[in-house]
């Protein structure tokens, strides 16, 4: 089991990235609610390496140089309490295809990666202020400390600022720290990976079936609602296949403690369902890059 070897390392060669963090959050435990946030900074495209944090039902995914600053919201999500025992992902984008990210997979226990932060932490510099009539300045720390709230929200914007060697440091730690990791790690497919989180998110179902596929609530109605596979409800018997029209007419999804799964030959419904969304995701970029702005901006 996964869970009785968080100490060690995995690592998937070269993967569709698109592909296999979306599947995180359909496969891996319900972490539907966390899809259009995680998807939207994949699709930013604003760097190479990402990390994701898995732990207490919540899936996160930053730029990894935002991991070893002191201000990144990454970085503060990594040493919040909920995720000490969680998971934590590394992906190195090698290129893009189609609108699809392909790269490399760490997969390693958060207090590592916590472990491996502390020693690299970068804190900002100065702080980057644009004030009420659009002059760009840069402050140090202790005049932002001494500044006053009403003048902090008369700003048009701000933001911590790193000096360029810092930044350079946390860049070529990055390619250090996922050579050394790369060595040290037991090499595994996407779909291992997969297969070993989701019979954990099964077993952990009251009424577990571990010759199924675990999904969640949200999954179950998108694979109903476009007829991609047979959809069944764990019950302490046998499972039972819910048809379509009873299952958005009965008030089901409005009944608590529902567990859902599809058997394991249906298991490439859930590699469409996943590309159906990603070319959702792609297709918003494209529209909003041709209208001359950034539909993902909406996330920072």
């Amino acid at each position: 089991m996964m869970q009785e070897a968080l100490t060690r390392i995995y690592y998937i060669s070269e993967v569709d990235l698109t592909d296999f963090i979306y599947k995180l959050h359909i496969m891996c435990g319900d972490y539907t609610e966390d899809v259009e946030r995680n998807m939207s900074s994949l699709m930013k495209g604003h760097g190479t390496d990402l990390i994701a944090v898995m732990g207490n039902g919540r899936l996160r995914l930053g730029d990894a140089m935002d991991a070893y600053c002191s201000t990144g919201k990454i970085q503060q999500t990594i040493f919040t309490r909920e995720y000490e025992d969680g998971r934590a992902f590394l992906f190195h984008i090698m290129e893009e295809r189609y609108g699809h990210f392909y790269g490399e997979v760490l997969l390693t226990d958060v207090n590592t990666l916590r472990q491996d932060i502390r020693g690299v932490i970068q804190y900002p510099s100065g702080v980057s202020i644009v004030d009420s009539g659009g002059e760009q300045t840069e402050i140090s720390l202790e005049a932002w400390m001494t500044m006053r709230l009403c003048e902090k929200l008369e700003l048009r914007t701000w933001g911590f600022r790193y000096r360029e060697d810092q930044t350079g440091l946390i860049q070529v730690h990055l390619l250090e720290i996922f050579d050394v990791w790369r060595k040290l790690a037991v090499q595994v497919s996407d779909e291992y990976i997969q297969h070993q989180l989701n019979m954990e998110y099964m077993l952990d179902a009251e009424n577990s079936d571990p010759d199924m596929i675990r999904i969640p609530m949200e999954t179950a109605k998108q694979l109903l609602l476009y007829g991609d596979c047979p959809v069944y409800r764990l019950y302490p018997y046998d499972p039972e296949q819910l048809p379509a029209i009873a299952a958005f007419t009965c008030g089901l999804w409005y009944q608590e403690e529902q567990e859902f799964a599809v058997m394991p030959e249906d298991a490439g419904a859930l590699n469409r369902l996943a590309q159906r969304e990603a070319d959702v995701f792609l297709r918003n970029r494209i529209r909003e890059r041709d209208a001359g702005r950034n539909y993902y901006d909406k996330w920072k």
